[in-house]
């Protein structure tokens, strides 16, 4: 066979190939659409007779979507939206205890490595200073609407003790708690004008 049919013939193999591949990354989502739909159709016609086969059939569902979900956000790099409430929701509820990263990544069931980088590419800073600055909006939050001592509010924020939450109030705000307090506290006629300061 001459060389100019050859090169036709793997070109044409080439482009047969191609479309096979395009057509099989179709059918895989259509595979799941397929796959939930055949799930809510049955747990539709189950529901009068077996309350829990069609309960079995809605949880199948979920978590084929919570499962592709996943990979779509796994390939943007970041968390996705239910992950992100979700910690949002853990690290707000805990600000007085110590945060692990590791029992953060564990609500969202996923590694600590793999959590950290996603963590940073969703919320756009890493997850420790996420956390201190959810902590400083909390003591702002505290000093604003109430009178406790400043002793009080660093523990209930989950820091060691008054200097360190001074500390790093001041690095976040740009001025002591005291200050931030006379200018912003309950009472005050200041609005929360203060923005991080740089590190």
């Amino acid at each position: 066979m001459p060389v100019a049919g050859r090169a036709a013939i793997r070109r044409r193999e080439g482009a047969v190939m191609l479309v096979s591949e395009q057509q099989s990354a179709i059918r895989g989502e259509s595979r799941l659409s397929v796959q939930v739909a055949d799930l809510l159709h049955n747990a539709v016609h189950l529901l009068e007779d077996d309350k829990e086969a069609a309960r079995r059939c809605l949880d199948a569902a979920r978590c084929l979507l919570l499962e592709q979900e996943q990979m779509e956000a796994g390939t943007r790099g970041g968390l996705a939206p239910w992950q992100q409430t979700r910690v949002r929701h853990f690290i707000d509820d805990n600000l007085s205890v110590s945060l692990r990263i590791g029992a953060v990544a564990a609500c969202v069931r996923l590694s600590s490595s793999y959590f950290s980088r996603a963590f940073k590419a969703s919320f756009g800073s890493p997850f420790s200073q996420y956390v201190m600055e959810r902590r400083i909006a909390f003591a702002r939050q505290m000093m604003r609407d109430g009178d406790e001592p400043l002793s009080q509010i660093a523990l209930a924020c989950g820091l060691a003790d008054q200097a360190h939450f001074t500390r790093l109030f001041r690095k976040f705000v740009g001025m002591t708690p005291s200050q931030w307090r006379r200018m912003h506290g309950a009472g005050a006629d200041g609005l929360l004008l203060a923005t991080p300061a740089a590190a």
